[in-house]
């Protein structure tokens, strides 16, 4: 079971696109909008990363898909394993991805890496799996903090809904039809 919670910290970008590369970022305090964000602490944190505009993004429809088919689907993607500071948990490394050319392969996170939170929330129980999972159904934004060779960095995505379809054929907008039996 706490293969699924390391899988849910790379859900998120296996919808998500591959635009910048990463850039790391210097620890902060935590934001007045990090405050009002639900936390599931599981023992004490570090310091918080700054925060960042988000520079990739997630398709609402894109993200239902993979929650819709839940965790286990998941676990078929990749191959993470539990990274240690000294002998306190520190967060999932990434091992490998199974399919190199998907886009959870391209999408930010990089064999080596180690995801330490995903919306504020450590995934270091199955509860605090079920708690993001449920989140992510309702998340404008989504936000990896993670560490790749030793300098932490973040993967800010907004959640981006579904398009407005198109407006109905109104008489002023519609080709006037022809004739009936002409």
């Amino acid at each position: 079971m706490s293969r699924l919670c390391a899988l849910a910290a790379l859900v998120i970008i296996g919808c998500g696109s591959s635009a910048s590369t990463y850039e790391p970022v210097e620890p902060t305090q935590t934001s007045p909008a990090e405050a009002r964000t639900p936390k599931l602490e599981a023992g004490p944190t570090e310091g918080k990363v700054a925060s960042a505009e988000p520079d990739r993004e997630v398709a609402r429809p894109d993200l239902d898909e993979v929650l819709d088919d839940g965790p286990g689907a998941f676990l078929g993607r990749l191959e993470v394993r539990p990274y240690f500071d000294g002998k306190k948990f520190a967060g999932w490394e990434l091992v490998a991805f199974k399919d190199p050319a998907s886009r959870l392969a391209t999408a930010g996170l990089e064999p080596g890496d180690v995801v330490k939170r995903i919306n504020s929330y450590r995934l270091e129980r199955p509860e605090h799996l079920q708690k993001l999972w449920y989140e992510l159904r309702s998340a404008h934004t989504i936000v990896i903090e993670a560490i790749r060779a030793g300098e932490p960095f973040e993967l800010h995505f907004a959640v981006a809904t579904r398009s407005q379809p198109a407006a109905p054929a109104t008489p002023q907008n519609t080709p006037a039809a022809a004739p009936s039996g002409v």
